[in-house]
């Protein structure tokens, strides 16, 4: 079961959304915590997440509770909400922030994530694929 987490460079934890994981309708492939993406991009401070937050039209932006979330195996959500942003923002982000690390998430996202939630509806390598439809 999908439980939203994916690991990049071995390191950052990042929550990921799929439409089977909410209860709400949003715009592109997926959505993605602000907060991770902040941390990821090497953001600092309080404002760290509006530094990621500012690249962003505000149709973009989904503040997500526990609420909001169908798939129960994904991590609990701050009692306040927690910025979540869509997959079209995140490409907004990713090509405005000028930070180091926005090209290799970039390329890691869109070489390795994306084409396994499209493919799937879920992130997951081809070994965790292959568990899952009992193909081992």
């Amino acid at each position: 079961m999908n439980n939203g987490l994916v690991i990049f460079e071995n390191q950052h934890e990042v929550t990921i959304l799929t439409r089977e994981d909410v209860g709400i309708d949003f715009k592109g492939d997926f959505l993605i915590s602000a907060k991770d993406i902040a941390t990821i991009l090497e953001y600092q401070g309080e404002k760290a997440t509006n530094n990621v937050l500012k690249f962003c039209k505000e149709s973009h932006i989904y503040r997500m509770k526990n609420s909001d979330i169908l798939n129960r195996n994904v991590r609990k959500m701050n009692n306040a909400g927690e910025a979540f942003i869509t997959s079209f923002a995140l490409n907004r982000v990713l090509g405005q922030s000028g930070q180091p690390k926005a090209e290799t998430f970039q390329d890691w996202l869109y070489e390795d994530i994306l084409p396994s939630i499209q493919k799937h509806g879920i992130y997951a390598t081809e070994d965790v694929m292959d568990k899952i439809l009992g193909r081992v």
